[in-house]
């Protein structure tokens, strides 16, 4: 399944390769069992992705909170908030790969666009993006969690 991802729109397409379940017949019973779709994963092995956005808003506002836009420490704030996010999340210990990708504008009226495509198992991969605007800057911050099952 592909999943085309931009700040502002985020929806799934189908067309990828998916798991087939059939109805079986009891021989005894001689009656439908009901169908049910296949459970691949436990629900305790998905991704969590309001936990995932609390502890990035969290992150972030601990991190830049009302700062006024410094270039000399945006690459440190950028790395803090990159490093502490998946932290956090591989403290979960689920069974994913985690991108965790955060970009720091100063606010001066400039536009910002971005676009991210992936070809994944929409099923079983998500992704979440955090926005946070303060009076000086916007913080974007993507995190990617990709399953290794």
């Amino acid at each position: 399944m592909q999943l085309i991802l931009s700040l502002i729109v985020l929806w799934g397409s189908g067309g990828g390769k998916s798991d087939m379940a059939t109805s079986e017949i009891n021989n005894h019973h001689q009656e439908e069992q009901p169908f049910k779709e296949p459970s691949s994963r436990e629900s305790n092995d998905k991704f969590d992705q309001a936990y995932a956005e609390s502890v990035a808003k969290e992150i972030i506002e601990s991190t830049v909170g009302e700062e006024k836009y410094e270039h000399t420490k945006t690459v440190e704030w950028t790395n803090q908030m990159c490093e502490k996010i998946l932290a956090k999340l591989l403290e979960l210990q689920k069974p994913f790969k985690y991108i965790v990708s955060c970009s720091l504008l100063q606010k001066k009226g400039a536009g910002f666009h971005t676009a991210t495509t992936c070809y994944w198992d929409a099923d079983c991969d998500q992704c979440c993006t955090i926005k946070h605007e303060t009076k000086h800057l916007h913080v974007i911050c993507t995190i990617y969690a990709v399953s290794i099952h």
